[in-house]
């Protein structure tokens, strides 16, 4: 902990308390009717502090959030890191018992929790080892309301701040290959990734983003800050409901968005959804899964704006590769490529191994915990170097993170393994706009 004001290169605090000072009174998120400013966040965010510092919540402790996309989730967010303490968003999607193992496994402290996941709570709570003050949105017999707790304190900045490798948040993977376990993203991680996907999205201090995917999930609080650290403007959505997503992107001038390949195909599947004015939008990522040529067109045909595939996963920080939109063209000669991704702005590396190869993810948008220093951190994914020049994976592997995920550079490691799916992935080699770190296509 330091004990004055100045921050570092990229910190959640720092993007409220800078962005208030710089531009208070534009909007910083509109959810629903609700418009919250950049000013009204960074008051209402130092109200949450003082709460959890009145709940003994300190240095590098875990704040844990249980309910759907709502502003609730971004005070919650700034308030623990205007105390350097690590934010826990919780997959609302799971049963009572497998939302109880994550909170215990994060020694959460203090536990927001949504008024929709009230009977969960109740199912959950004897089992809850580590949480000291349950606090719910709305209204429970037995615990204190998320407004009364909150309206108790001054809206004064406590004025902590936290370093480069301090763990800013600590998402969970989906537990395919086992349990979940944290991720832990520390401020260089976000730091070196966020600013960097602004630039190569088009994202700047104009932009409306839609929000839409779960919070829980790195592409959806990731892609949030993305915009909010450039001083935008995101418009949240509580949960995916396709016809108020298509007339917000009119009604709000959405000019960024980030969705999955089953989002763009229902979309474009709404009657008469091409007809749609979505002049405003610059670009649109997806990623998470592949996508058919036919969908593409579809969303081509439909928003008319680039599309640009992505891949990545919550140990990098998000998305690290990515296909340009020059190089989406189904029926067109790239069309082999819609199924990889492009590594224009990555560095890797291979190592010889018989007839394939292993890549390595080089960079500090790796969780900090793998690799302090910023170095290498093999993966586990293997390919060839093919004759374009593209490095085709066609095994997928999943990056080493401790077994217990707390802070700290002494644990055991242990690598994990899936084997890939529906063919071959590609990647190109690196330009010189730096060093990233590459995990691959999928």
């Amino acid at each position: 902990m330091n004990s004055g004001m100045t921050e570092p290169t990229w910190s959640l605090a720092g993007i409220v308390r800078r962005h208030a000072a710089e531009r208070g009174q534009r909007p910083m998120l509109t959810c629903g009717d609700r418009i919250i400013t950049y000013a009204a966040m960074d008051a209402r965010s130092s109200q949450v502090a003082r709460a959890l510092a009145a709940e003994s919540v300190g240095v590098q402790q875990h704040v844990g959030f249980i309910d759907k996309n709502g502003p609730e989730y971004f005070e919650v967010l700034f308030g623990g890191g205007k105390l350097n303490a690590i934010n826990v968003a919780v997959n609302w999607r799971l049963a009572p018992a497998e939302m109880a193992y994550i909170v215990n496994d994060a020694d959460v402290r203090v536990l927001v929790v949504g008024s929709e996941f009230r009977p969960a709570l109740d199912e959950m709570v004897s089992s809850l080892r580590s949480v000291r003050k349950i606090v719910v949105i709305g209204e429970h017999p037995r615990y204190e309301s998320y407004e009364r707790w909150v309206e108790r304190q001054a809206a004064e900045d406590p004025g902590v701040t936290s370093a480069p490798d301090d763990v800013a948040m600590q998402l969970y993977t989906s537990g395919t290959t086992g349990l979940p376990k944290g991720a832990m993203l520390t401020n260089r991680n976000l730091g070196t990734l966020l600013p960097s996907a602004a630039r190569g999205w088009a994202v700047d201090e104009t932009s409306v983003s839609a929000v839409a995917l779960p919070l829980f999930h790195i592409g959806g609080s990731g892609w949030a800050l993305v915009g909010m650290w450039m001083g935008g403007h995101a418009i949240l959505f509580r949960e995916f409901v396709p016809g108020e997503i298509l007339a917000a992107i009119s009604r709000h001038r959405i000019t960024n968005a980030v969705f999955v390949p089953a989002m763009l195909q229902v979309l474009s599947a709404i009657p008469d959804a091409a007809d749609g004015d979505y002049s405003s939008l610059r670009n649109i990522a997806y990623g998470a899964s592949p996508i058919t040529e036919e969908a593409m067109l579809h969303a081509m045909r439909t928003f008319r704006c680039d599309l640009i595939q992505v891949y990545g996963l919550t140990e990098t920080t998000g998305a690290i590769t990515e296909l340009p939109a020059k190089d989406c063209d189904p029926g067109g000669p790239r069309a082999r490529l819609l199924r990889s991704n492009r590594g224009s702005r990555d560095r890797r590396r291979s190592r010889k191994g018989g007839s394939r190869r292993s890549l390595d993810a080089l960079g500090p948008e790796l969780q900090g915990v793998l690799e302090p220093s910023g170095g290498d951190r093999a993966h586990g994914d293997a390919g060839r170097l093919a004759q374009d020049g593209r490095r085709r994976l066609s095994r997928r592997g999943r990056l080493p993170f401790p077994h217990r995920p707390h802070k700290g550079h002494d644990h055991h490691w242990r690598r994990e393994r899936v084997s890939s799916r529906g063919g071959e992935c590609a990647g190109e080699p690196p330009g010189d706009r730096g060093r990233r770190g590459h995990r691959g296509a999928g």
